[in-house]
């Protein structure tokens, strides 16, 4: 695929996840691995990934420095700035920002937090990265039906997988 959402598979395989492509279908399994204590990605081809990076980060623990994503201040909101806020929500971190960058630093010490409120500033894919952390923690998901810009059936999607998602 030429979408930038194809270059996750690449990615995830350093974060213990195996992606397989089968008759227009995707099969995921988890790879017992070490994870890394830290990530450096340039994300200036997929800049639109750097959501799903960032909150797999900090539901993982994993420290992350993303670059390339200056197109990211003008997208439905300032998704970097969205990052930081709902990213300090979840779990005692340092969030570094600059108009292309966002850095996590992560404090290993701390546990993730319970009931944490995701704004999607009207972002689909502010809801989309988010959502998965309820495998890891409570979420309630606020602005939810912003998801039927892309992905109208999401919730739906994610609740077949037993995934128990808040929506205000």
């Amino acid at each position: 695929s030429l979408q930038g959402d194809s270059k996750l598979a690449v990615i995830f395989k350093d974060l213990g996840v195996q992606t397989q492509f089968l008759d227009g279908c995707i099969k995921l399994k988890k790879i017992n691995m070490d994870m890394p204590a830290a990530m450096e990605l340039d994300l200036t081809q997929e800049p639109d990934q750097a959501q799903t990076i960032f909150a797999t980060c900090l539901g993982l623990g994993i420290d992350v420095h993303l670059t390339g994503l200056h197109t990211l201040k003008i997208k439905e909101t300032d998704r970097i700035e969205a990052m930081k806020v709902v990213g300090l929500r979840f779990r005692e971190s340092e969030i570094i920002t600059t108009d292309s960058s966002i850095t996590l630093k992560v404090d290993r010490t701390s546990a993730l937090l319970e009931n944490v409120v995701v704004d999607t500033f009207h972002d689909h894919r502010m809801a989309m990265a988010f959502a998965p952390l309820s495998y890891l923690t409570s979420v309630i998901i606020k602005d939810a039906g912003v998801v039927s810009k892309s992905y109208g059936t999401y919730w739906d999607d994610l609740r077949k997988l037993n995934i128990a998602i808040n929506e205000i």
